[in-house]
This record gives structure tokens, C-alpha cells and sequence, in this order.
């Protein structure tokens, strides 16, 4: 029942019940206090009062007005002071019994009555004793003694003992009205023994419901984070049992663990992604450095066999001087002539071949570059994938606050690793697109080295065709080896640069070969954060049926 009120409403409840009854007390003490006053008033008005008027007629009667006829008897007072002081002491008698008579409640008992009638005796007494007896006298002055003491023992004295019973009787009443107040201030006194004992209790039963209320349910609550805290296990929920702030404290609870339920478990979804990605990575990365390896075998290749058209280059160079110097020895070597073009035929068929070879390879180096190309094409989009994910991770991370931290600085380190994959992809990128540009002007000369190869393959044969008359043509012969000569060193600068290429081409080949090594060790870290994460994700139990902990 406590839990249904608010934990204000209780504290208003445990110091509102025991005012209340201190203030039902204190009105029960107030009535006792009205009843008591109420006999004191019934004492006072109706004893001691009446009381008071009878001990004044008393002392009136057997007193004052005795003493002013025994002062007239002994001489001592004359008949008129003596008539006129015992008449204003009857008068006085007079008043006080009627006012006596007013205030008695039981006027008609049978002591009343015959207290009455006494009074009016004792009041005809004195108006006896006060008649005139000749000019100068009274009729108490022809009394005797003895006459004079027996009036007063028979009717004065009768009527005193009267009033003293009435006296005794007003003492018996008002000592009725003192035990009554006297049995009041017993009750008054039980009420607060009694009363503020069962207060004290009631306070103090209250006292503890009212804490147990409210200490049980936050101990249950308090334990229920606790094994939260130590088990990781955010599938625990408290039951709120009420309407108090505990209540909405456990409802609050079971949604912020049911928050961090769904965050968890998004989390652990996005680490498996993630890991999948920088499988795939890594798996790209270990193919573009195969290719890199590869392209750089091609390179050497290629190298080798340029140097070998080099040497050819030289040695046509040679032999065109030697045919220059020979011209002039034309007529007598016609025949070794024809030899030694025969010879040039099959040298510059063989230079041919290699340039023919040399052109393919650098046409397959051209058609690697475009595959590298298309290669760096993927890695570029799972970098830019990459990114995504680790953008969204810090963006969970940061609705997780503080608990997600440290997935903040993951995926700000997954951040940084994707923009440096790109920044390399990038650079090689740049570097493929130049190699390709080199292998586009090589391919442009070794098409033209073999048109010029072929040409002297077509001048070789038109020589052997025309070495009969080789005398006639000595002098065309010197022109056309001086053109030899000139072609040749063309194709040894043509040779020279694209040397120079493929050893450029080695470079990149061997830098792309360090980027793509790169990237594959930034995958292999990749994975492991990714693993990392989801071993730490996996240490919070989130997928099983929700167990719930009573937390009233």
C-alpha cells in the first residue's frame, strides 16, 4: 500500500499521523481540562459559595447578633443601638440564606426543609427577644438567665447543629465533585500514559514500514545494478512495483539497460561487417602486391631485353662504320660485300624480332597498368566503405557517451587508416597513370624502330639486288651507310629513353609493391581491431530472453 504513494506523500504520512494524534491528545486533554473546570466551577457555585452563606448566617445568628443582646443584657449597649445593629444583622442573615436558597440545588430534601423552618424560628426568636417592654426596655432584658440559655439551647443551638449538617453535607458533595476531578485527572493521566505510549508506538511502527518501503525496494535495485555491473549481463531487468520514485527510478533503468542492449548488439553487427571488410581488404591488398611483384619481373624482363637491343643498336653502328670505311674497298670486297649485307640482313631481321618482342611487353606492361588501375579502382572504394563504416561507428559511439569512447577512438583509428589507404591509392595511382603515359611513348618508339628496322631489312635486300653494280654505287652506298649511322644513333637515344622508363616504371613498381604491403598490414591491423571489438562487444550478454529482478 506504501508503494503506491510518492516518498514525499510518506514523509507528509509519517509526520502527519503522529501530529495528529498528538493533537487528538491534546483535544482529549482540553475536554478532561473543560470537565474538570466545569467541576470546579460546579464546587465553587455550588458548594463553597452556598457554603460560604451558610457559615455567615452561622456566624450571624450564633454569633454577631448574641453578642449585641448580650452586650444590651449586660448594659453595655442601649435597646435602640441594640435593636437597630441586631435587626441590620438579621437583615444580613436574611440575605445570605436567601441567597442560599437560590443556589441549592436540592431544595426540597428534608434537611432544606427543616433548615428552613429553623431559620425562620431562630429569626422569630430574635424579633421576641426584640419586643418593647414598657417605655425603656426589651423583652430579652425580662429574661433570666436561665430562660435566656434555654432559648438559645432549644432553638439557637438546634438550628446550629442544623447548619452544621447542611455545612457537613455541602463538605460531602464538594468532596464528591474533588474525587470526580480527582477520577478526571486519573483518566487524563491514563489518556496520556496509554495515549502516548500506542502514539509512540504507531510512530514508531509507521517509522519502519514506511523506511522498509523505501530501503527494500533501493537495496533490490542497488543489487540489480551490482550484478548488472559484475556479470555484464544487460539482459536483467527490474520489476517496478508501485508509483513511488523507486518504481519510476527501475522504469527508467530497465529502458536505459534496454538501450544499451540494442547499442551493444548494433555494435557487435557492425564489428562482424567491419571484420568482413577488412578481410576483403586484406585479400585485395595481398593480390595487388602479387601483381606489383609480378610487374616488376615483367620490368626486369623488359630491361634486360632493351639492353640486348642496345647491344644490337651498337653493333649496327659498328658495322655501318665499317661499311663506310670499306666503301672505298667496294670494288675489290663486292663479294664480301654481299656477305657482310647478308649478314646486316639477318642482324637487322634479328633487331626486328627483339623490337618486335620489346613492343609486345611493353604492350602487356601497358595492359597491367590498366588492370593495376582498375585494381586501385576497388581499393579506393573499400577505403571510401571503410570510412563509411568507421563514420557510423563513431556516431554510435558518440549516442553511447561515455561507455562509448572507446569505440570512438577505434573507429577514429579505422578513420585514419582508411584516409591514408586512400592518400597511398591516390599516389599510385599517379604513378600507374605516368607509367602508363611511358609505356604510351615507348610503344610509339619501338613502332617506329620497327618501321626503321624493317626499312633496313627493305635496304638490305635492295643492296643485295643491286651489288653488281656496287661500284656505280659506292658513293650511294657511303650516303646511305652515313644514314645508317644516323638512324642508329636515333634508335640508341630511342633505346636510352626508354630504358630510362623502365627503370622509372621499376620504381613505381617497387613503391606500389611497398603501398600495397602497406595496405595489406593496415588490413591485418583492421581485422584485428575489428575482432578486438567484437570480443569486447561479445562480453555483454544481449541476446538471450530478458531475466527479470524484482526491484521492490
Amino acid at each position: 500500500m506504501l508503494n503506491r504513494l510518492k516518498i514525499p506523500a510518506r514523509l507528509v504520512l509519517l509526520g502527519g499521523v503522529p501530529m495528529t494524534g498528538l493533537v487528538l491528545v491534546l483535544l482529549l486533554s482540553f475536554q478532561v481540562s473543560v470537565s474538570k473546570d466545569r467541576l470546579f466551577d460546579q464546587l465553587y457555585q455550588d458548594h463553597l459559595l452556598v457554603l460560604n452563606d451558610i457559615l455567615l448566617v452561622q456566624r450571624l445568628l450564633q454569633q454577631s447578633a448574641l453578642d449585641e443582646i448580650r452586650l444590651y443584657r449586660t448594659g453595655w449597649a442601649s435597646a435602640d443601638s441594640t435593636v437597630a445593629s441586631v435587626k441590620a444583622t438579621l437583615e444580613q442573615a436574611s440575605q445570605h440564606w436567601l441567597a442560599y436558597q437560590q443556589a441549592r440545588t436540592d431544595a426540597d430534601s428534608e434537611l432544606d426543609r427543616q433548615a428552613d423552618l429553623e431559620f425562620a424560628d431562630a429569626l422569630a426568636l430574635y424579633h421576641d427577644w426584640l419586643q418593647p417592654v414598657g417605655s425603656d426596655a426589651l423583652n430579652i432584658r425580662i429574661l433570666n438567665d436561665s430562660t435566656f440559655n434555654h432559648e438559645i439551647s432549644e432553638r439557637l443551638d438546634s438550628y446550629d447543629q442544623t447548619l452544621n449538617r447542611l455545612i457537613q453535607h455541602q463538605l460531602d458533595a464538594a468532596t464528591l465533585v474533588q474525587n470526580e476531578a480527582a477520577t478526571l485527572t486519573g483518566v487524563l493521566a491514563q489518556g496520556y500514559v496509554y495515549g502516548g505510549s500506542l502514539l509512540v508506538l504507531g510512530s514508531l511502527l509507521l517509522a519502519w514500514r514506511i523506511q522498509r518501503s523505501i530501503q527494500h525496494p533501493l537495496h533490490r535495485l542497488r543489487n540489480l545494478i551490482l550484478t548488472v555491473e559484475s556479470n555484464s549481463d544487460l539482459r536483467l531487468r527490474a520489476e517496478p512495483v508501485g508509483n513511488d520514485e523507486v518504481a519510476e527510478t527501475a522504469a527508467a533503468l530497465n529502458a536505459l539497460l534496454g538501450h544499451f542492449q540494442q547499442l551493444i548488439h548494433s555494435l557487435e553487427q557492425n564489428a562482424g561487417t567491419l571484420s568482413g571488410h577488412a578481410v576483403r581488404a586484406q585479400t585485395i591488398s595481398e593480390q595487388v602486391s602479387l601483381s606489383s611483384r609480378q610487374q616488376n619481373a615483367e620490368a626486369g624482363r623488359m630491361k634486360v631485353s632493351i639492353n640486348e637491343m642496345s647491344l644490337a643498336i651498337d653493333q649496327v653502328a659498328t658495322r655501318s662504320g665499317d661499311a663506310a670505311s670499306l666503301a672505298n674497298e667496294a670494288d675489290s670486297l663486292c663479294q664480301k660485300g654481299v656477305q657482310r649485307v647478308g649478314d646486316s640482313m639477318h642482324t637487322i631481321e634479328s633487331l626486328a624480332r627483339h623490337i618486335d618482342s620489346t613492343s609486345d611487353i611493353i604492350t602487356a606492361l601497358h595492359s597491367h597498368s590498366i588492370d593495376i588501375s582498375g585494381v586501385l579502382e576497388v581499393v579506393q572504394s573499400v577505403a571510401e566503405q571503410i570510412n563509411l563504416l568507421a563514420l557510423n561507428a563513431a556516431i554510435e559511439a558518440a549516442r553511447a557517451g561515455a561507455a562509448g569512447r572507446g569505440f570512438a577512438v577505434v573507429a577514429g583509428e579505422v578513420r585514419n587508416l582508411s584516409r591514408s589507404t586512400a592518400a597511398s591509392i591516390a599516389s599510385i595511382q599517379t604513378l600507374v597513370e605516368q607509367l602508363q603515359t611511358q609505356a604510351g611513348l615507348a610503344t610509339g618508339a619501338m613502332l617506329e624502330a620497327r618501321e626503321q628496322a624493317q626499312n633496313s631489312v627493305g635496304f638490305a635486300i635492295s643492296s643485295n639486288q643491286t651489288l653488281q653494280d656496287i661500284r656505280n654505287a659506292v658513293q650511294e652506298i657511303a650516303r646511305l651507310n652515313g644514314s645508317i649511322s644516323i638512324a642508329t644513333e636515333q634508335q640508341q637515344s630511342a633505346v636510352t629513353g626508354n630504358l630510362d622508363g623502365i627503370e622509372a616504371l621499376n620504381r613505381s613498381v617497387g613503391q606500389l609493391d611497398l603501398d600495397a604491403s602497406e595496405s595489406l598490414r593496415i588490413s591485418q591491423e583492421l581485422a584485428g581491431l575489428a575482432g578486438s571489438l567484437r570480443a569486447n562487444v561479445r562480453q555483454y550478454h544481449t541476446h538471450a530472453e530478458p531475466a527479470v529482478r524484482d526491484a521492490s
